[in-house]
C-alpha cells in the first residue's frame, strides 16, 4: 500500500482551535493601540486648537469670547450692544484662520454669523447673506473632530446642518444647577472659566496660571438634541460651550439637566475614550482626566480662571 501524507481532520480543527485562541489574545492588544493612536491624534488636534487660541490672542490681545454677542437680554453695558451685533458665533469660528481654514472665514462673514437667532432685521450682513453662508455650515473641520468620537455628521432636526464637533470650550464650574439670575447670567456672563458670552478675557485675567486652567474638552453625541455640539455656534451648556458642573463622563440627558426648550441639557465634558477624556490647558499641554477624578476639589477648580486653588500635576 502507498503511504498518504497530509493532515487528518481531527488535526486540522485543533490548528483551527489554536489559531482562534491566538487571534482572541491578539485582538484586545490591537484593539487597544488602536485606541491609543486615536487618543493621540485627540492630543494633538486639542494641541492645534490651543495653538490656534494663542495666535488669536496674539494679534488681537485677547482671546475669543466663547459667544460673540449676547442671547437676548445683556446685563450690565452688554444692553448697550447693537441687536445687529448679537452674533451667536462660537470660539471655534474664530480659530479658523488660524488652522488654514482662512478662506472658509472669509466666506462665513468673517466670523460673523447668526446660528442662535439672537439677531434680527437689523443684521444687515446676516440677512443679507444667510443663504450663502448656511451652505458653508456643513464642513467638517477635522482638526474639531476626535477620531474615537461617535458623533453623526448633523444633528437631529438641525435644518442648517451645521457640521458636529468632538469639542468645546469650558465656561467654568458654573452649569445647569445654578438657577440665579435673569436667564442664568451667572452661567452666561459670569462664569468662572476662560470662555463667556460676549467677554473676551485677556492672559492677565486668568489669575490662577495657564497651566491649571482648562480651556477646552472632549463632547459626545455631539448630534444629538440634548448634547448638540457643532463649530458654529454657542450657547449655555450646548455647542461650543460646557462647563465642570456635573463629573466627567456625565452622558447626555443625565446627571444635573436643564431643560432647554423641551429637552435636557447637561452641559457636560465626556468622550469614548475608555475611563475620561482628553483636556486641553491654556499653556498648550493636554492632559487625560481620569472620569475617578475628585469632582468638587480638582476637576471643578481646574474650569475656573481666578480661584486662588493651589493645584499642582500630582492632584490630577
Amino acid at each position: 500500500m502507498k503511504q498518504r501524507f497530509g493532515f487528518t481532520l481531527v488535526e486540522l480543527l485543533v490548528v483551527i482551535a489554536i489559531i482562534g485562541v491566538l487571534v482572541g489574545l491578539l485582538l484586545p492588544g490591537v484593539q487597544s493601540a488602536r485606541e491609543a493612536a486615536r487618543r493621540m491624534r485627540c492630543t494633538n488636534n486639542q494641541k492645534q486648537c490651543i495653538l490656534a487660541l494663542h495666535s488669536f490672542e496674539y494679534f488681537n490681545k485677547e482671546y475669543p469670547a466663547g459667544r460673540h454677542g449676547c442671547d437676548g437680554t445683556c446685563p450690565d453695558e452688554g444692553n448697550k450692544q447693537p441687536q445687529s451685533d448679537r452674533y451667536g458665533s462660537g470660539a471655534f469660528i474664530f480659530m479658523l484662520p488660524f488652522i488654514d481654514q482662512g478662506t472658509l472665514f472669509d466666506k462665513l462673514n468673517n466670523g460673523l454669523v447668526d446660528p442662535c437667532g439672537g439677531g434680527d432685521s437689523t443684521t444687515p450682513d446676516w440677512n443679507r447673506d444667510k443663504n450663502e453662508i448656511v451652505k458653508y455650515f456643513k464642513t467638517q473641520i477635522q482638526t474639531f473632530v476626535c477620531p474615537s468620537s461617535d458623533i453623526q455628521p448633523y444633528q437631529t432636526g438641525d435644518s442648517w446642518q451645521r457640521a458636529i464637533t468632538s469639542y468645546a470650550m469650558c465656561a467654568g464650574s458654573i452649569g445647569p444647577s445654578c438657577k440665579s439670575g435673569p436667564i442664568s447670567f451667572d452661567v452666561k456672563y459670569y462664569n468662572n472659566g476662560a470662555f463667556l458670552y460676549r467677554r473676551r478675557l485677556k492672559n492677565s485675567d486668568i489669575s490662577d496660571g495657564l497651566s491649571t486652567t482648562i480651556f477646552l474638552g472632549e463632547t459626545v453625541m455631539g448630534h444629538t438634541d440634548e448634547s448638540q455640539t457643532n463649530w458654529v455656534s454657542a450657547g449655555r451648556h450646548l455647542s461650543g460651550l460646557r462647563n465642570t458642573d456635573n463629573p466627567i463622563n456625565t452622558q447626555p440627558g443625565e446627571g444635573i439637566c436643564l431643560n432647554l426648550y423641551g429637552y435636557l441639557a447637561n452641559g457636560a465634558f465626556a468622550s469614548r475614550h475608555t475611563g475620561g477624556a482628553n483636556f486641553a490647558f491654556g499653556d498648550g499641554h493636554v492632559v487625560f482626566l481620569q472620569e475617578t477624578i475628585d469632582h468638587e476639589n480638582v476637576y471643578q477648580p481646574l474650569s475656573t480662571r481666578n480661584g486662588a486653588e493651589q493645584l499642582t500635576d500630582d492632584d490630577f
